[in-house]
């Protein structure tokens, strides 16, 4: 591990910037309105707006849906930022109500495997799940 953390600032050392600086450029990349969709076994289907500032604050919407239909409704706020080339999230609020510090779902690690101008991909640390965020309009809604 560390001869990977020691190669990688080299690299970025090579490239004429720092770890924070990359992690820097790529943070102004996640900034925005992005949407995504994904289904978990046994509990159905999930689609996600989340709005990530400069500040480094999110809000986020998430609709469990059958079809069409809204099931259920939750909304979350807190920070988010990328250290290391991974996007990490402390999850502060649910439903505006401070959020349990015990409840390990509160911080979120997630691999980022691309960033492009209209699209990140990024894989959830610990359960492998990926998820694709697509960017979208600021006054996009969902259902």
């Amino acid at each position: 591990m560390v001869r990977w953390i020691l190669a990688t600032c080299a690299f970025l050392n090579i490239l004429g910037c720092s770890a924070d600086e990359a992690s820097s450029k790529m943070s102004s990349q996640f900034v925005g309105r992005w949407t995504a969709q994904y289904s978990i076994k046994d509990q159905g289907a999930f689609r996600y707006v989340i709005d990530r500032k400069s500040d480094g604050g999110y809000e986020l919407l998430t609709v469990r849906v059958d079809g069409d239909k809204v099931l259920e409704r939750e909304s979350e706020s807190g920070k988010w930022f990328i250290q290391a080339g991974a996007y990490k999230v402390k999850t502060e609020k649910v439903e505006g109500k401070a959020a349990s510090v015990r409840n390990v779902t509160n911080y979120q690690t997630y691999t980022v495997n691309d960033v492009q101008a209209d699209s990140i991909k990024l894989t959830h640390s610990l359960s492998g799940f990926q998820l694709l965020e697509k960017r979208v309009a600021p006054d996009y809604k969902l259902p």
